[in-house]
């Protein structure tokens, strides 16, 4: 049990550094709204907004330890928050998905 922790962390921190040393690349093609005045800004440099992947891939990682039974609840659970995550990375990176949009998603 304690091996899937270890691994979807480990992944995760894996992840989030790729995406720290790719920080250039990732401004680039995500930091569309730092000179805005979008309410939900809090960044005063430019700062790359896709952390959920890392996330997502962690959950990924995680669930391929999982027994048959178990992973199949992941699976559901997993499922479930696709339009949240499409939503936010949508908004990450320069799609203009609205905060009822995206509250609507996670409704979904």
């Amino acid at each position: 049990m304690v091996d899937i922790f270890i691994y979807s962390f480990a992944s995760v921190i894996c992840v989030a550094f790729l995406i720290l040393f790719t920080k250039p690349l990732h401004i680039h093609l995500t930091a569309k709204g730092h000179n805005s005045s979008a309410p939900q800004r809090s960044h005063t440099v430019p700062t790359p907004r896709n952390g959920g992947l890392t996330l997502v891939i962690g959950y990924g990682v995680g669930m391929s330890f999982l027994s048959p039974d178990v992973f199949e609840m992941a699976l559901i659970l997993g499922v479930s928050t696709i339009p949240v995550f499409l939503g936010g990375l949508g908004e990450d990176t320069g799609f203009d998905v609205s905060p009822i949009r995206r509250l609507l998603l996670s409704f979904v």
